[in-house]
């Protein structure tokens, strides 16, 4: 079948919504200046759709005529064109009259419009993910003094609870449909999710070691969540039609991508220390930096 042209329309919807509610207290006296009290909320969806057509003569046209030339030429629909057919818009750079049509008619009245599922390779791309996390935490804000050195900073934990879940679609193996076309390739719809709870405390302390001199310390336990694609439940295969006759099984003609809706955040535990002095009127700072990163479950 002569292919005409080619549709690639992606379309993504990423909607995200967060409500955060929290109550403080202040102290009067003692090393704690105030307390935090909250509650957030977190939802986040995100889906991926693909629509992809081959564009193809009509008629079931096979073929190209390849002799004689002529042959290969047809006239373009009349209801495709603009004014007589013929316009002159860039007169201005010496360019002479040029043939003036509409390609989204051919393309909406002309073409015949062949679907890739019904292609000999099946690529079913389109997938949905959706995060819920509630995180309860708790903050206290620290103003106080070690001897004669004045501390500030604040101690306190998060903890996010997360339900995340993903749904698309994937081939069903060993579907091959009459003559390679793949006309019968069918795909199953494919589910997942996982539910996970994390307790990430922190501690962040400034010491006035001298007049605009400060040392900083921080202690926390952190986490990274995987990329909302990474999560995706669907498994697309590909061709690499320069690789069709490849015998090399790392070179080979098929592959496949996906991902996995199970897929847990990477934790950390982060030390920072940081001394830092500052020059005054606001003409800039120095800093000297030592950080360590602890990564677990990666």
């Amino acid at each position: 079948m002569v292919q005409a042209g080619f549709n690639n329309a992606p379309s993504t919807e990423d909607y995200i919504g967060n409500v955060n509610l929290s109550l403080k207290r202040d102290f009067e006296s003692g090393p704690f200046s105030s307390a935090i009290l909250g509650f957030n909320r977190a939802t986040r969806n995100k889906t991926y759709t693909l629509i992809q057509d081959f564009l193809t003569l009509p008629n079931g046209a096979q073929t190209l005529t390849t002799s004689p030339i002529g042959a290969q030429t047809a006239p373009i629909p009349g209801a495709s064109l603009y004014g007589n057919g013929s316009c002159d818009p860039l007169a201005w750079m010496g360019i002479g009259p040029e043939v003036c049509y509409s390609p989204l008619y051919l393309v909406n009245h002309y073409y015949y419009i062949y679907p890739t599922a019904l292609s000999s390779i099946a690529v079913p791309p389109n997938w949905s993910v959706r995060q819920n996390t509630y995180v309860p935490y708790f903050q206290l804000n620290i103003q106080t003094q070690l001897g004669s050195i004045p501390v500030r900073g604040n101690v306190g934990i998060q903890i996010p609870d997360t339900d995340q879940m993903s749904s698309g679609a994937r081939v069903v193996a060993g579907q091959a449909g009459a003559g390679g076309s793949g006309a019968n390739v069918q795909e199953i719809p494919v589910n997942g999710s996982a539910k996970y709870t994390r307790y990430l405390p922190s501690l962040n302390l400034i010491f006035g070691i001298a007049r605009n001199t400060d040392l900083r310390f921080s202690a926390a336990r952190v986490m990274a969540r995987a990329r909302m694609d990474q999560m995706n439940a669907s498994l697309g295969v590909s061709g690499n039609i320069n690789l069709l006759t490849s015998t090399n099984p790392n070179q080979a003609y098929f592959s496949a991508s996906g991902g996995n809706p199970k897929l847990l955040p990477t934790m950390a535990n982060s030390y920072n220390l940081s001394l830092e002095h500052y020059f005054d009127d606001n003409q800039g700072y120095l800093q000297l930096e030592g950080y360590f990163l602890q990564l677990h479950d990666y």
